[in-house]
């Protein structure tokens, strides 16, 4: 819990597994459950490609009523549907938050969770509103303009937020597909440059006819 609170969410996620993996070991379900849904929250807020429940051990717990809302949680995180990862958060029915320690990180996971589905949002866009962002990700327009700040300044993306038109304006070299174009085109400019070059030398050290 040291890392968690130090917000070192991948050492966390790595340590409540071992956790895990040992309390079921030695047969202690009721614990290896609480650190299984630990492992998933771990898991989430490190913003972890890797789904808890794809490992053999973890994968007997899935259909768990304890654990079966976190299962879920995982999957919608997954799919970037941040409406039913909301729906599951603050239903009372799912039981999710009535963890103390889980409830200490919700604005934490609802803050990371937003910033991934928010950069995969604007991806395919060159200029997008910012109320269709709000909405998209279930925000208002004044937690969509703090998200964006946070991904301009962490360079996950190079845009200019226009606040008084509503607008998010994006850089058309921010993308991945653009940086790689780019790179590309900067090799072939300099093969050519090379190439013309080497022409030009030879086509002086020609003898004239």
């Amino acid at each position: 819990k040291m890392y968690m609170s130090e917000k070192k969410w991948e050492a966390a996620y790595n340590e409540f597994f071992e956790a895990f993996k040992n309390y079921q070991e030695t047969g202690n379900s009721t614990r290896a459950k609480i650190m299984l849904k630990y492992v998933v929250l771990a898991n989430m807020l490190a913003l972890s490609d890797i789904n808890p429940f794809d490992s053999r051990e973890a994968k007997v717990y899935q259909d768990d009523p304890e654990i079966s809302a976190m299962a879920s949680l995982r999957a919608a995180y997954e799919q970037n549907d941040i409406r039913t990862i909301d729906n599951l958060l603050t239903n009372p029915s799912y039981r999710i938050l009535s963890d103390a320690f889980i409830r200490t990180y919700l604005q934490d996971l609802l803050r990371n969770i937003r910033l991934q589905v928010l950069q995969n949002l604007i991806r395919p866009y060159r200029c997008v509103s910012l109320e269709f962002l709000a909405i998209e990700i279930n925000v208002d327009r004044e937690e969509v303009v703090s998200l964006l700040v946070q991904l301009i300044l962490d360079d996950k993306i190079a845009a200019r937020i226009d606040g008084t038109e509503g607008f998010l304006h994006v850089d058309a070299g921010s993308s991945d597909e653009a940086k790689k174009f780019q790179n590309l085109q900067k090799w072939v400019d300099s093969f050519e440059r090379l190439h013309s070059g080497l022409l030009g030398k030879l086509m002086s050290q020609m003898p004239m006819a």
